[in-house]
């Protein structure tokens, strides 16, 4: 999961399976729910054991990435970007929107999304793993657009393709100057685990993801 600091003085959290505390428990099917909960001093004390965890929303997809905007709530879910509200103020959530989906799920079970930095201008980025089938259980494959990808969302939901060539990134930051850094996973095409600073439209060696580049679809061939 990850966290942020969250409107109202306080924390949000996201968790991809269950969370289980002092004042919480709850066991969810960890493929399928993820829980966002807010974290909330009141009132503000330094002593962390006067914290409190609330359940604010329930039912995403694997929220593994998560920002605070202001009092604005973005949570990255498997096969989105979404924005979350409460909107009546009793303390839960009860609406998501949909900011951006302009991605592809093939149903693998190795289709992470992990997010979520964001930059001065105030877009989003987001990485896309890429999927293992039998028999070549170990031969990463981009099936859907954009796997292997990291991408930029823009607030309005635009959505741009921003560096190729991930295998399993799992981890996303930015610097004081607005640099996106990305973590990778060894394993095919990937002898180490690399950290990458990530600019646009370069590649960064593993070659499934190039199934999207338009060189690739224009000859109408496959990455090996």
């Amino acid at each position: 999961g990850q966290g942020d600091v969250g409107p109202s003085s306080g924390s949000d959290c996201c968790s991809w399976g269950g969370a289980r505390e002092r004042y919480l428990t709850e066991t969810l099917h960890p493929f399928m729910v993820a829980l966002l909960s807010a974290v909330r001093n009141r009132p503000p004390s330094e002593d962390p054991r006067e914290a409190r965890f609330h359940l604010w929303m329930e039912g995403l997809q694997e929220g593994l990435g998560l920002a605070t905007v202001g009092e604005e709530v973005f949570v990255l879910q498997r096969g989105e970007l979404s924005k979350v509200s409460d909107e009546d103020g009793d303390g839960l959530a009860d609406r998501l929107e949909t900011i951006s989906n302009d991605w592809g799920l093939s149903g693998n079970y190795h289709e992470f999304a992990f997010g979520l930095p964001r930059d001065p201008a105030g877009n989003f980025y987001a990485s896309l793993n890429v999927g293992f089938w039998s028999p070549e259980w170990w031969h990463g494959q981009s099936k859907v657009p954009y796997r292997g990808w990291a991408l930029k969302i823009a607030p309005d939901g635009t959505t741009t393709p921003f560096a190729k060539g991930l295998r399993s990134p799992c981890g996303l930051g930015v610097n004081a100057a607005g640099d996106i850094f990305a973590t990778d996973n060894q394993g095919d095409w990937m002898p180490v685990c690399p950290i990458y600073h990530l600019v646009e439209d370069r590649f960064y060696g593993h070659p499934a993801s190039l199934n999207w580049t338009e060189a690739y679809r224009d000859a109408g061939v496959h990455p090996s």
